[in-house]
């Protein structure tokens, strides 16, 4: 994907692995990295899809950690307002996470898989 211009990726999967914490700001923010250990920023909007996003920041903060398999559907490639380039996706609809063995030792996997499974729907 060529960083340096506005693109829509259409009919393209993208899947890289997070690796910094997120954070909120208008979307849910974090950095990933693909399998040529490439990395990119990751903005998702509108999360999530219902419900009332300040309250659901601990929900985010347990979907988007580091570790997490990502695979983002039509991926859209953009220069930031900062003049940064970030893969941006309006919907969590577009995003698909992976559970790790992570889940396993270090988190609650069944609280944390309870929410992932909510995207296996839209796949």
């Amino acid at each position: 994907m060529d960083s340096t211009t506005d693109k829509v990726y259409n009919g393209f999967v993208f899947e890289a692995t997070i690796i910094e914490w997120s954070f909120r700001s208008p979307s849910v923010t974090t950095v990933i990295e693909d399998e040529n250990g490439d990395t990119e920023r990751l903005t998702v909007y509108n999360w999530p899809l219902n419900g009332d996003p300040k309250a659901k920041f601990i929900d985010a903060m347990k979907a988007f950690r580091p570790g997490t398999m990502v695979s983002i559907i039509n991926p859209y490639m953009r220069m930031a307002n900062d003049g940064q380039s970030m893969i941006r996706v309006e919907s969590p609809a577009y995003i698909r996470l992976d559970c790790q063995k992570l889940d396993w030792t270090e988190f609650n996997h069944k609280e944390i898989c309870k929410h992932l499974k909510m995207y296996a729907k839209f796949m």
